[in-house]
């Protein structure tokens, strides 16, 4: 793992909402800042129509990470996010959000979650 640098990440991230019928596939980039063990991202879903992307900020521990999910499409109702980094030099990353796993939350007609994966780009 590296200790220090700031590092991109682009893949791919799934989205799925109560109430929803669709699942949504979309795109995911984030930054990791290996100095600071601070870790955002967006995950963007274009075939959903007015808010259409999710905001992750986390703190990464060890080879792990874990923090908040927040939308404008799910006001009020954030998610727990939770991954790891693999591969040598943590090239990949991959991870899950989940409603219900915030504090208070319950399953239920306003639960979302999904999953995302990311490679690290060269700059």
């Amino acid at each position: 793992m590296p200790t220090s640098g700031k590092f991109t990440y682009t893949g791919d991230a799934y989205l799925l909402a109560a109430g929803d019928p669709d699942k949504s596939f979309g795109s995911s980039k984030f930054e990791a800042d290996f100095s600071t063990k601070k870790l955002t991202g967006t995950l963007t879903f274009d075939k959903l129509s007015g808010h259409n992307s999710v905001n992750v900020d986390g703190t990464i521990s060890g080879n792990g990470f874990a923090g908040t999910a927040k939308s404008e499409r799910f006001k009020n109702i954030d998610a727990f996010v939770e991954g790891k980094f693999y591969g040598e030099k943590a090239k990949e990353l991959a991870g899950a959000f989940d409603s219900a796993k915030e504090k208070g939350a319950k399953l239920g007609d306003k639960s979302w979650g999904g999953v995302f994966g990311a490679k690290q780009i060269q700059k």
